[in-house]
């Protein structure tokens, strides 16, 4: 889906999951977001954390997932 993304004007997919990556540092993360039904998985916390380390190089960054980053800085500037 991400690939059919990169040569279209949808960005969905691609962003979320850009999004969901910036979020996962650490296996720590992976717990986190899993203990909050955020993030589902088969594959173990640290082989989550390594998927998402690999997958955020060539991930495009469109249009989508700056709109939705500039909500979240606007949202937690207003203490939301």
């Amino acid at each position: 889906m991400v690939a059919l993304e990169c040569v279209s004007d949808e960005s969905g997919v691609s962003s979320y999951l850009a999004i969901l990556g910036s979020l996962i540092r650490t296996e720590r993360d992976v717990e986190e977001l899993r203990s909050r039904r955020i993030l589902f998985s088969t594959m173990s916390d640290q082989r989550t954390a390594e998927f998402f380390e690999a997958l955020m190089d060539p991930l495009p960054r469109q249009e989508l997932y700056l709109r939705t980053l500039e909500g979240i800085v606007h949202l937690r500037a207003r203490g939301g």
